[in-house]
């Protein structure tokens, strides 16, 4: 159905990411174009007052220059810092030590928490988990292969990132729904910024962190209680913390990918067909993965909040000011990627933000790729004539952190072959 001028309009006067109106598909994209044509640094009156970049180069500028665009109050709007008195934001603003590290925290200290944590993410470090994702990635498909129909984010999607995260950091990994369904609840809850903390056992993820401390594995839990940063071992309030953020970003983002991936693939056949017989070492799973991550961007944008006054685009942002980069925007920015509405598997230099940009960059993009590439090889190979019935489609309640369907309805035929690995 298209979209009328109207509320397209009224979008970009009044830019709130959180808007009901929002959370229809096609909306955001509508909404940032016009936005990189007519006002591509644009103040919003929405969430207390904030500015929108939405082209390339603008959100670039803000990503890059840590030293004067603070993530310390946060990296969404609104968040929870915004309800602090001003001394307290104050404050906050001139430490660089916001609530979680390293993720809200500023240079100086980032480096170090990030230097420390880094090696856990590298991509040697990840492709040793390669063969586990596959495992997982089959054993959810054996589940409902032979049922002729499921919901896919509830039966494929959500849980084996969940399953893969949970394990790789020496959790239980029978906790999966619990987990998942404390990230995706935010979603269908506007107004609700961040994963529901009542939903989690955090008493039993401490008791494992101290498991740790006294009994090594070989694990990653394991790996975080011994980091050491300025000196000093993480404390259990730091772990849980990375603990936390690292599910909670490894769910949501992934998840979402592969679900609108799953759509998008079904909307443009030849793509699905050639992806189906393509063997799993070819190239062209590399590239693939690159331009669905461009194409579907789960998380549309991040915050940050400027120190001093600066300059970004025509606008003069001034201290205190929050900046929300629409990632989601800079993909598509036609200055940026040749014809960026097709969904080209052979594009070249696609330099996407959907890890974002800068020192916060995603530390766990390269496992998000290994299971988003995984998940969609295994699907397509087993069943590659599913089809979904996109009438029954349910996006997102509050599509203004992550864009992404709830509820994808499928069938399909069971095709009597082995598992792509296997073949």
């Amino acid at each position: 159905m298209p979209i009328p001028d109207d509320v397209v309009n009224d979008l970009v006067d009044h830019f709130d990411h959180h808007a009901p109106g929002f959370a229809q598909e096609g909306v955001p994209q509508r909404v940032y174009a016009e936005m990189r044509e007519h006002c591509p640094v644009k103040w919003s009156d929405a969430q207390g007052g904030f500015w929108v970049t939405s082209k390339y180069q603008d959100i670039v500028r803000v990503a890059d220059d840590a030293a004067t665009f603070s993530s310390a109050l946060g990296n969404l709007v609104p968040h929870a810092p915004d309800a602090l008195p001003e001394e307290e934001r104050s404050a906050l603003l001139e430490s660089g030590k916001g609530s979680a590290p390293p993720v809200f925290y500023d240079p100086p200290l980032h480096g170090a928490y990030r230097r420390a944590l880094n090696p856990l993410f590298t991509p040697k470090a990840v492709r040793t988990r390669e063969d586990y994702i596959r495992s997982v990635t089959d054993e959810r498909i054996d589940a409902f292969i032979n049922l002729g129909s499921c919901e896919i984010v509830s039966a494929f999607c959500a849980p084996v990132p969940a399953i893969v995260v949970l394990d790789w950091l020496g959790l239980p990994t029978e906790g999966w729904k619990q987990w998942s369904d404390a990230v995706l609840s935010q979603f269908e809850n506007p107004g609700q910024t961040g994963p529901d903390p009542s939903k989690i056992d955090l008493p039993a993820v401490l008791a494992e962190v101290q498991d740790r401390r006294a009994n090594p594995r070989n694990d990653v839990l394991t790996a975080l209680s011994q980091t050491e940063v300025e000196g000093a071992l993480l404390n259990d309030l730091e772990l849980l913390q990375i603990v936390a953020v690292v599910i909670f970003a490894g769910l949501d983002t992934t998840t979402n990918a592969v679900a609108s991936s799953l759509v998008e693939l079904q909307r443009h056949p030849d793509l699905r067909a050639e992806l189906a017989r393509t063997p799993i070492e070819d190239p062209l799973w590399g590239s693939a993965i690159e331009e669905l991550l461009r194409y579907v961007c789960p998380v549309q944008g991040f915050r940050r909040t400027a120190r001093e006054q600066a300059q970004v685009g025509d606008a003069l942002v001034k201290p205190g000011e929050r900046v929300f980069m629409l990632w989601a925007s800079a993909n598509f920015d036609e200055e940026i990627f040749d014809d960026p509405t097709q969904l080209d598997f052979r594009r070249n230099n696609n330099r996407h933000l959907s890890f974002g940009r800068g020192i916060h960059r995603c530390s766990g993009a390269h496992l998000a790729r290994l299971e988003m590439m995984i998940m969609l090889q295994q699907l397509l190979h087993r069943l590659p004539d599913y089809v979904i019935d996109e009438t029954a489609l349910h996006l997102h309640r509050d599509v203004g952190l992550v864009y992404g369907f709830g509820s994808v309805p499928m069938r399909f035929n069971a095709p009597a072959v082995a598992a792509f690995h296997d073949a």
